[in-house]
């Protein structure tokens, strides 16, 4: 009789016809039958991979991304063109992820979320008051006034550019009366602020004037609102344009006689 090859069952040695139907599976500890499997995800211990579960491993591992693309925390990967990646390291604190040269890119807000204090001023017993020296980075201006008074009776203006032609043109509208003219045929000023000499809270002036795209070579148009401008006026609203094309630099407060002003007032610009 041929000899039948014999394999050990962890007990003894059978024959391998008998281990066929008899013998263990094969395992970690035991030798015995091993089952073939094309598996690519199975967590079998008993099972053996065959050449095509090994090669679509292959296959999987040389598509994935090596782990050692991102080097520290807050890494992101992203696309830099057809099947490639690239890693973008981590903004600073307040930057916005954005776009540049078509790729994700951290950039800086601009300053401010839109409005930015350029300066500041408060006259005491003053006879005049300017902003000068503006500068041309933002898209508006925005001038305001608070708790203003004033030693006597009078009015306040806004003059641009220190320009004194005919160049400005306004509407005001107040408690009871619509009054339309052009100004600059006599103080070449804006209306701006006009009250008492009175104290009094009803009386302290308050307001603020925005002077839209300032710096266009172009009629600027102004749109403002005033509070407290006489013991009989309490409020108005105002619409003008002052004429000139230049980028507006410096705004002055010119008073109509010899009355002084006391208060806070600010310059901000807009982006």
């Amino acid at each position: 009789m041929a000899n039948i090859p014999k394999v050990w069952n962890g007990t003894a040695f059978i024959e391998l016809e008998a281990a066929a139907t008899v013998g263990p599976a094969a395992s970690t500890t035991v030798v015995g039958i091993v089952q073939l499997t094309d598996s690519t995800s199975s967590t079998s211990t008993t099972t053996a991979a065959t050449p095509n579960s090994v090669k679509s491993a292959y296959d999987l591992a040389g598509t994935a991304i090596p782990k050692n693309t991102v080097t520290a925390a807050g890494d992101i990967l992203y696309a830099s063109g057809s099947a490639t990646v690239a890693r973008l390291g981590i903004g600073t604190a307040s930057q916005v992820l954005s776009v540049s040269g078509g790729v994700p890119a951290w950039t800086t807000p601009a300053a401010g979320g839109g409005m930015t204090l350029i300066g500041t001023a408060t006259p005491s017993g003053a006879t005049s008051l300017s902003f000068t020296s503006i500068p041309g980075t933002y898209k508006h201006l925005v001038v305001m006034w608070s708790d203003v008074t004033q030693s006597a009776a009078g009015y306040w203006n806004i003059r641009c550019n220190n320009d004194t032609t005919a160049n400005y043109h306004y509407t005001w509208i107040r408690d009871d009366v619509i009054a339309s003219t052009v100004f600059g045929n006599d103080s070449d000023l804006y209306a701006c602020i006009s009250n008492s000499a009175s104290t009094f809270p009803i009386n302290r002036a308050s307001g603020s004037f925005t002077f839209w795209r300032y710096t266009e070579a172009q009629i600027k148009l102004m749109t403002g609102i005033r509070s407290g401008i006489s013991t009989s006026l309490r409020s108005s609203d105002v619409v003008g344009n002052y004429l000139g094309t230049a980028a507006i630099t410096q705004l002055d407060f010119i008073r109509s006689s010899t009355q002084t002003i006391t208060g806070n007032f600010y310059l901000y610009g807009v982006s």
